[in-house]
């Protein structure tokens, strides 16, 4: 049973088995994780395609000179891309099943971006700039414990 039932009912669309789940499940979150800094962290490149990253989704490396993409997106980010999101403070949490989508938006918030990601390994991925959260369901709770703790840290703030 879901300990934070309101959340999953103002949510909506997430079954009671969704919500919650233990620590590293399938079913659920595993615990956030720090992931080293990219090297290229510094740089601002122009064409992100080219770029390659330690670790998929990324949480830190060269990013692009453009503003980055917020809100809801309706397509797959490039990793560049999600760097960028992320070197401003924000959060990006990404869902590979696109049953999830209306779910996942609706995390979305102020300092949050949501964009469907096909080649995720785990359902949902949230990052933070050198922080990630990997669940096997949408777990709203876990997300948002995420998103209070990493909204608004700038790559700039600490590495």
């Amino acid at each position: 049973m879901c300990a934070a039932v309101s959340l999953c009912l103002t949510l909506g669309a997430l079954s009671l088995a969704g919500c919650g789940g233990d620590s590293g499940s399938s079913s659920g979150c595993g615990q956030p994780f720090r992931e080293p800094l990219h090297p290229g962290s510094l740089q601002h490149v122009i064409d992100g395609s080219k770029v390659k990253y330690d670790t998929d989704p990324p949480t830190s490396g060269p990013h692009l000179f453009t503003p980055p993409a917020r809100g809801a997106v309706d397509r797959q980010l490039l990793p560049a891309e999600q760097v960028t999101v992320l070197e401003t403070g924000d959060v990006l949490v990404q869902f590979r099943d696109p049953a999830d989508a209306a779910v996942v938006r609706s995390l979305r918030q102020t300092g949050v971006t949501v964009a469907p990601n096909k080649t995720l390994v785990k359902r949902v991925v949230a990052t933070a700039w050198t922080y990630k959260l990997e669940c096997g369901s949408v777990d709203s709770s876990a997300l948002q414990k995420f998103i209070a703790a990493h909204k608004g840290q700038p790559a700039h703030a600490g590495g």
